[in-house]
């Protein structure tokens, strides 16, 4: 039992014939394109992180960032003009930031401008200013020297966000090199590690990667979690860290309140976490916790567990051959739409992930417990 997996962004990406990658991979493929000289447009939902990767990359570079958000930048936040003294030509003086760009790549040092939000521009003047930037790498005459790289970010251009479609012009579309980025649960958690984010913020991710960037509230119209509201959320923690509770009204208007409400069960409730990991590493251990979710009546939990343990296991990729019969027994003893919901999590895979997911699957579907219990009930359950 398997399907195609199909989301509105893929679609996207599809439609305007771009690749798409996990952020895991866009430092690696923006370096190889800026070393070049080209110009990479990570293309990709808002919070999940294409800031954090242009800074990454800078940091591995050595190089001098400046970061500017296009939406809030005029022409004139580029250069203003002015007449000389003596009544002459009317030139056009660099704005401060533009100077000292110029000038630290003029010692030898490497310099990365990170133009994100590239999409929308203010006016077709600004618009100018940044097409003349990165299709002759000057502005108003002066070149920007060979060390400057230069980055871009986007939303996507379907509807969902109120930008410029900058894709129906053949020019715009050929002087930027386009690549659609989704958010990567492992990824972020590295990052998290690495970054001092509040361990309560990150073992619920753990538990729940599906929250991570929830999907369900963003299709619904909602407020809705991303990898920089919950790193919002580790900092809206600390500084509030005398609190020996979750401020939910606080936390729900970063990643809406429904989440925000798991979150501070998950808190307070240290019964019901399970690390998805300990499903396959030691299901005996795993198993009585499932157990009290459901002795408690917890099908939430039950639910949002599934989805971590079909999430993670993706992801992690452990050896197979180790796990999986603790996986195949965890399978076995969900409830019916708990088992369907396991099932269509994995089918749901990104195509990194297909090679393990055919290795795991093929071991599964040799195991006593798929052809005499998951298949029979899944098929049974959907008719």
């Amino acid at each position: 039992m398997s399907t195609k997996s199909t989301t509105n962004k893929m679609s996207y990406a599809d439609k305007i014939g771009i690749a798409t990658i996990n952020l895991g991979s866009a430092p690696q493929t923006c370096t190889q394109l800026m070393r070049a000289g080209m110009v990479p447009n990570l293309v990709g939902d808002a919070g999940i992180g294409k800031t954090a990767v242009a800074k990454q990359i800078a940091n591995a570079l050595d190089a001098h960032f400046i970061d500017k958000i296009v939406s809030q930048l005029s022409a004139s936040d580029f250069a203003i003009g002015f007449r000389e003294p003596d009544g002459g030509c009317f030139k056009m003086l660099l704005s401060e930031w533009l100077t000292e760009l110029i000038e630290v790549a003029n010692t030898g040092k490497p310099v990365m401008l990170f133009l994100d939000e590239i999409t929308r521009y203010q006016d077709q003047e600004t618009a100018s200013v940044i097409f003349s930037m990165i299709s002759e790498r000057s502005i108003y005459g002066n070149k920007l020297p060979k060390n400057v790289m230069i980055m871009c970010a986007s939303n996507p251009m379907d509807g969902d966000y109120a930008v410029n479609d900058i894709m129906t012009d053949p020019a715009w579309r050929r002087r930027l090199c386009h690549i659609y980025v989704e958010s990567d649960v492992g990824v972020w958690l590295n990052y998290a590690a690495k970054n001092d984010i509040d361990k309560r913020v990150y073992d619920f991710i753990v538990c729940h990667p599906n929250f991570l960037l929830d999907s369900e509230a963003r299709s619904a119209g909602k407020i809705y979690g991303t990898p920089a509201s919950w790193e919002k959320v580790s900092t809206l923690l600390k500084e509030n860290s005398t609190l020996d509770f979750v401020p939910v009204p606080a936390v729900s208007s970063l990643v809406g309140f429904d989440v925000a409400s798991a979150f501070a069960d998950f808190v307070d409730n240290a019964d019901y976490k399970l690390d998805p990991s300990l499903v396959w590493s030691n299901y005996k251990e795993a198993e009585k916790i499932i157990a009290k979710m459901k002795k408690d009546n917890r099908h939430d939990l039950v639910m949002n567990t599934v989805v971590g343990v079909g999430t993670m296991i993706l992801i992690s990729a452990p050896d197979v051959n180790t796990c999986v019969n603790n996986f195949v027994k965890f399978w076995s003893e969900l409830p019916d739409e708990a088992m369907i919901k396991l099932n269509l999590v994995l089918t749901d895979r990104k195509p990194d992930q297909a090679s393990y997911y055919a290795t795991l699957m093929s071991a599964v579907q040799k195991t006593p417990e798929w052809v005499n219990v998951i298949y029979k009930r899944m098929m049974n359950a959907t008719r």
